[in-house]
């Protein structure tokens, strides 16, 4: 497969432009990947190579033009968040939750074969030298251009993130009036968390083979009186006493009845006003793991 001289003279303007972000021979090498891809060679809505080139420059124009800019950056992963599948596009997003260079926790915004690394990623140990986007809010971004490299042992504890953060510990009772920062829309800030000390009551989870993940517990702590029953909301859904986090299934290790600290931002729905938990991180306190 040879390259059209005028995609040519485009990948180059794009190498050029990124101040060292990606070559033009990683480009050349996306762009075969791209038109070998079998969709490209058999699917019958392409007449011929010129439109399976215009199509896939057309992919590559859409994925690097305007990029911003990576810079490298040392970060401990400290959470993660479920991955879903992009409704808009089909790729796969995640966010990473990391310390930065001062010890300030941020998002990492994950799309695409990216995600890919997160069951590889070592917590509470240091990364160096991680290319990453950097945007407006302060918080970064992964994409094809990122590698995680080894990890380094820097004899971080779990608890240690708690006095780190200055996380606030809340029982389950105060939760409705410790709420984490919203955005404009009434949505919890992501990387406002507390900490819930609770016990797991039960979970759920999406089957291994759903493309967009999910799970969920229902924890318990001493606020919760153990005599009250459940009741149906104005939407008619069940509410359980306690209180409902929101959980990637990968850090769902912990049988029922075990005690762990969970981390993450507490928010009350905006349109049903049910408080609950985005769990991103999880510290065992007496807990007995799930047996593979």
């Amino acid at each position: 497969m040879e390259i059209p001289e005028e995609y040519v003279k485009e990948l180059k303007k794009i190498a050029e432009g990124s101040n060292g972000g990606i070559t033009y021979e990683e480009l050349e090498e996306r762009y075969a990947k791209l038109f070998n891809e079998d969709f490209v060679q058999t699917d019958e809505t392409f007449s011929d190579d010129a439109e399976r080139h215009r199509f896939v420059w057309g992919g590559m124009s859409t994925s690097y033009v305007e990029r911003p800019p990576v810079s490298s950056q040392n970060i401990i992963p400290v959470g993660v968040s479920s991955v879903k599948k992009n409704t808009d596009n089909g790729l796969k997003r995640a966010d990473l939750f990391v310390l930065d260079k001062s010890g300030k926790l941020k998002r990492v915004s994950m799309q695409g074969e990216i995600c890919e690394v997160l069951p590889n990623i070592v917590y509470y140990n240091m990364y160096e030298g991680v290319d990453l986007m950097t945007f407006d809010s302060g918080d970064f971004g992964a994409d094809d251009r990122t590698e995680f490299g080894q990890p380094k042992s820097i004899g971080m504890k779990p608890k240690d993130l708690i006095e780190k953060l200055g996380i606030k510990m809340v029982t389950i009772k105060e939760a409705p009036n410790k709420l984490s920062k919203t955005t404009a829309k009434g949505w919890a800030i992501s990387t406002d968390w507390r900490a819930i000390q609770a016990r797991i009551r039960s979970q759920r989870h999406s089957p291994d083979d759903e493309e967009s993940e999910w799970g969920s517990y229902n924890l318990r702590d001493h606020t919760v009186d153990p005599l009250e029953k459940p009741y149906v909301n104005s939407k008619k859904k069940k509410v359980y006493p306690g209180i409902s986090a929101w959980v990637s299934p990968s850090l769902m290790q912990y049988e029922d009845l075990s005690e762990c600290i969970f981390l993450g931002p507490i928010q009350k729905n905006p349109k049903t006003h049910v408080v609950s938990m985005s769990c991103f991180s999880i510290i065992p306190v007496h807990a007995k793991y799930i047996e593979e």
